[in-house]
């Protein structure tokens, strides 16, 4: 019973029961950082990969685990010096022990030894099954615990060097005044104890080193407020190693110009939920009992002045006038930005170009009919700019190279137009060359290169402060945060070909070079699409008619010419980069675009609205049928995706329990939406198969993984493995089929 009596009372285990009950809300850190390592959850979105597959200049190796390690012993230490600031009062006797916070996180190690050895397991498994022999698997293990260890004994030396106890802390006192605290009546040598202090922790026994455990030392002899100004003076140098961190991550914003500062992304998960755990812990230091009044009081505040543009960063798109009167943004403006007379130009001109598209294929491939393209790309983050590219550069090789001249329009959504657009520039550049430049697998390299560091670096040490750095464009000044430093990264990815205007294309369009693109961002404002493009469509911003004695006034305008609309605010000045991501902002991930509309007009992930690109597509055929009726021989959508068509139930799933019931009608409505999308899909491309002559046909280019892989994340970073499954997903016995009809319908031989 004493054994089992000074284990319960033991320093680590009353650690963790303090933690228990009075910061359970600090244990959401854990359990979010520990599900990821544990690679059990979160990975439809990748977030295990942060951890488990870190990356940094390029590559994954020891130096990238030594980072992740060095943010992950940062993590762990902003813990313990939070926990040791609000709680070390609670146990007088830390104020008698020689270096009383390296003991203190000695005896807090059954949170962070459980989280360690959950990473290091899984990370074990993981590199094995990334093929990785055991050397190198013992390497990038040694990585990740020398960062670990190197932030740890930091912080311990930093405490050992000015942290002091009772016995030290008298030392330093003069005689003036010891003479003081004795004319005080507090006496320096033998006191009662104050045993009506009702705060403090019942504890008997605690780790004096890793394998040494003493009995507590009785403090009765050392009065209440010499133990008292010991341990103020330790939560002071709390406070001190707190600030100067926040400092330094602030510091290092300067240097994310500088690749070598954009550290791996799981770093950066680590940098992001210390700095939130260190905000909840001055909060709940400061205002103790009225923290939750306090935080709710600071959002009130935060949201009050943010009306005015102070402390909160909007995220302006470079090039637009924001210095200028804004333009309203209601029902009538949105009317009114288009004519008829705008939609019957637009429609003209374009005919053009489908005339020009036609004599190109004709003579280049002998056909007088061809069959006219459409290129749909899914979103899904990296996996799918990755599918994207290899689909679109295995379907001209397999074609003969005959594929891409078909094609006469591209949308979609996210990351599958990531991929598509950077194909699209290869083909205008290297398209003909004897070397088939725009073919080689070092440009299918550079689509699924990773994107995450430099958006988590920019999260992790600018944005989560504020973004105080600006940069010029075009005579107007704009802030650096993460939709900067992705256009950055992304424009390094791909070589630099993606840096330019959105307008830049407009000739090449034209003259038929390659196809017309269409990028159709959400306003969340209302739900309309911002429709950018290089040539004028005007008439894609609503339902066209023609020729019907009806009465149709009735039909909304549900799209914003954007060229049309910000034709006095710069929008011949749009970064085709810039433009790319606005069609590809997953909310939080990436910011949300205000433009200069009063009230503001707030832009989001084309996906919101449309994830598949079938919308414009058919709103496209739609508008033109006549003339692809008498001109071509049929319409082929090639839909690009990366995931199943239909949702796959549960055949014997549980039943539903009573949270179920009550959280149905929303999380299924929100779950379900994108599966809505697949329904409308289906009834606009069965509306245009019906009002067409020549026949309408749909080839699904899908990726599924293999059967020993699951599926790729949705995320901004691919492994090795992911990017390898997505490549061999081609060959499977459904895509292999739907070639074979794209090559009967090419008539390649």
């Amino acid at each position: 019973m004493n054994y089992l009596r000074n284990f319960i009372y033991s320093f680590p285990i009353q650690l963790l029961l303090l933690h228990l009950k009075k910061h359970p809300l600090l244990l959401i850190f854990w359990l979010i950082v520990t599900s990821a390592a544990s690679n059990s959850y979160f990975k439809l979105y990748g977030i295990p990969f942060l951890l488990l597959d870190p990356e940094y200049q390029g590559e994954v190796s020891f130096w990238s685990y030594l980072m992740v390690g060095f943010a992950t012993g940062g993590f762990v230490m902003t813990w313990n010096t939070c926990f040791y600031m609000m709680n070390s009062y609670r146990f007088k006797f830390l104020a008698t022990l020689a270096r009383p916070f390296a003991k203190f996180c000695l005896n807090n190690f059954i949170i962070p030894l459980t989280f360690t050895l959950t990473y290091f397991i899984t990370l074990s498994r993981f590199l094995s099954n990334q093929g990785e022999s055991w050397t190198s698997i013992l390497w990038n293990l040694m990585g990740l615990m020398i960062g670990q260890l190197i932030m740890v004994i930091f912080i311990i030396l930093y405490f050992m060097l000015l942290n002091k106890n009772v016995s030290r802390f008298i030392s330093t006192l003069t005689e003036k005044t010891k003479e003081q605290l004795e004319k005080s009546n507090i006496r320096l040598d033998i006191l009662e104890r104050d045993t009506s202090d009702a705060s403090q922790w019942p504890v008997e026994t605690y780790l004096s080193g890793l394998f040494s455990v003493r009995l507590v030392r009785q403090v009765e002899h050392y009065d209440n407020e010499i133990i008292r100004r010991v341990l103020n003076q330790h939560h002071n140098n709390s406070l001190v190693i707190i600030f100067i961190s926040m400092a330094t991550l602030l510091a290092l914003s300067y240097g994310l110009d500088n690749p070598l500062f954009q550290f791996p992304a799981g770093a950066g998960m680590m940098l992001i939920l210390a700095v939130m755990m260190a905000f909840a812990c001055l909060i709940t230091y400061w205002f103790a009992g009225w923290r939750v009044v306090a935080f709710v009081t600071f959002i009130a505040v935060i949201n009050f002045i943010s009306q005015f543009d102070l402390f909160v960063h909007k995220h302006r798109v470079a090039g637009l006038d924001y210095q200028n009167a804004v333009l309203r943004y209601n029902n009538r403006t949105v009317q009114e930005h288009v004519t008829e007379t705008d939609i019957n130009k637009d429609i003209r001109e374009v005919i053009q170009i489908l005339d020009r598209w036609q004599r190109k294929v004709q003579v280049k491939h002998k056909q007088k009919k061809p069959v006219m393209v459409f290129v749909m790309t899914a979103g899904g983050g990296m996996k799918s700019s990755y599918w994207a590219m290899h689909v679109l550069q295995s379907l001209e090789r397999q074609t003969g190279e005959q594929f891409f001249d078909h094609v006469v329009l591209m949308s979609g959504a996210s990351g599958g137009m990531l991929g598509a657009s950077y194909f699209r520039e290869l083909y205008l550049r290297y398209s003909g060359s004897p070397e088939r430049e725009h073919l080689k697998a070092q440009y299918l390299e550079g689509a699924g290169k990773d994107l995450l560091n430099s958006v988590a670096s920019a999260i992790a040490v600018n944005d989560i402060f504020f973004p105080w750095q600006r940069f010029e464009y075009n005579g107007q000044q704009f802030r650096k945060d993460r939709g900067y430093w992705f256009d950055r990264q992304l424009s390094s990815n791909t070589d630099h070909l993606l840096d330019k205007k959105v307008i830049d294309y407009r000739d090449a369009e034209t003259q038929s070079k390659i196809p017309m693109m269409v990028l159709s961002p959400t306003i969340v404002n209302d739900q309309r699409m911002l429709l950018i493009t290089a040539q004028p469509m005007s008439f894609l911003t609503k339902p066209y008619t023609r020729r019907n004695p009806g009465y149709l006034d009735y039909l909304s305008v549900d799209g914003i010419d954007f060229n049309r609309f910000f034709a006095n605010r710069g929008a011949e000045n749009l970064s085709f980069l810039t433009a790319l991501r606005m069609n590809a902002t997953y909310p939080y991930i990436l910011p949300s675009s205000t433009l200069p509309t009063e009230p503001e007009m707030k832009v989001l992930d084309a996906g919101i609205r449309e994830n598949h690109g079938y919308g414009i597509s058919t709103r496209f055929t739609n508008v033109f049928r006549s003339w692809i009726d008498n001109y071509t021989s049929g319409v082929v959508f090639i839909h690009i995706r990366t995931d199943n068509k239909l949702k796959k139930l549960e055949e014997n799933s549980p039943k539903s329990s009573f949270l179920d019931e009550l959280t149905m009608p929303f999380g299924n409505i929100y779950s379900n939406f994108l599966q809505e999308q697949e329904y409308n899909n289906d009834q606009f491309v069965g509306m245009v198969a019906n009002a067409m002559r020549v026949p309408v046909h749909v080839l699904n280019f899908s990726y599924k993984p293999s059967k020993r892989n699951e599926e790729a994340s949705m995320s901004w970073h691919l492994t090795y493995r992911e990017k390898q499954d997505i490549r061999e997903a081609f060959s499977s016995d459904e895509n292999i089929e739907q070639l074979k009809k794209l090559k009967e319908l090419l008539r390649v031989k």
